[in-house]
């Protein structure tokens, strides 16, 4: 899923769509499938986030609380 994001393959829509699942699988519980998935994905493509800064403040805002705790 990641790879499709940082090789460009899918854009616009389909890649606002990838994006928002990604981030929706950062929120769930920490080593669950769906959290490890967002991790990976995240993985893949993260030297893309220069491209979306607002999505990398997104990730930072589910992160610091975590961190705190």
């Amino acid at each position: 899923f990641g790879s499709l994001i940082k090789n460009h393959l899918i854009t616009d829509h389909t890649l606002g769509i990838a994006l928002l699942a990604v981030l929706d699988a950062l929120h769930e519980c920490l080593f669950s499938n769906m959290f490890v998935f967002g991790i990976g994905a995240l993985a893949q493509f993260v030297d893309r986030l220069i491209e979306w800064p607002y999505y990398g403040s997104l990730i930072v805002k589910i992160w610091l609380p975590r961190e705190m705790h």
